[in-house]
């Protein structure tokens, strides 16, 4: 009978060691469940930096030597640097920075790294038109 009495008293201290064990750490993981997680942009934060700026203009000058293409500007031109990474078409097709023309409308995205604008996308001439399908 003593082996039963310690057994129920055994299973009582482990019971209430559990419950004073949850009571200590409720607080904690409701905290780590409310906290941020570090890779989570925090609220309020604008995603909007991570794309790409666009641009519009005029090719003003293009140096294939130095793969950079001029467009127009209020400040006498924004160069933008091509590089083997740049997607630039022209009448929606592949193109190279060969077939820039000076004096035809020029767009895209770029990315600034150090200062200098390099082309992400470069199309070349005006947007191409793109009928929409009729939907059935």
């Amino acid at each position: 009978m003593a082996q039963t009495s310690f057994l129920s008293w055994a299973r009582m201290c482990l019971a209430v060691a559990g419950i004073f064990t949850g009571l200590l750490l409720a607080p904690l993981t409701a905290a780590a469940a409310n906290a941020p997680s570090p890779s989570a942009p925090a609220k309020g934060a604008s995603t909007s930096a991570k794309r790409n700026p666009p641009f519009v203009g005029v090719v003003q000058k293009v140096d294939t030597q130095a793969g950079t293409v001029t467009l127009n500007g209020k400040d006498g031109g924004r160069v933008f640097y091509v590089n083997a990474e740049t997607r630039i078409t022209k009448n929606g097709q592949p193109a190279t920075l060969k077939e820039a023309k000076v004096g035809e409308e020029a767009a895209g995205t770029f990315k600034d790294v150090d200062g200098r604008r390099y082309a992400i996308s470069l199309r070349l001439g005006p947007k191409p038109d793109t009928e929409p399908t009729p939907k059935k």
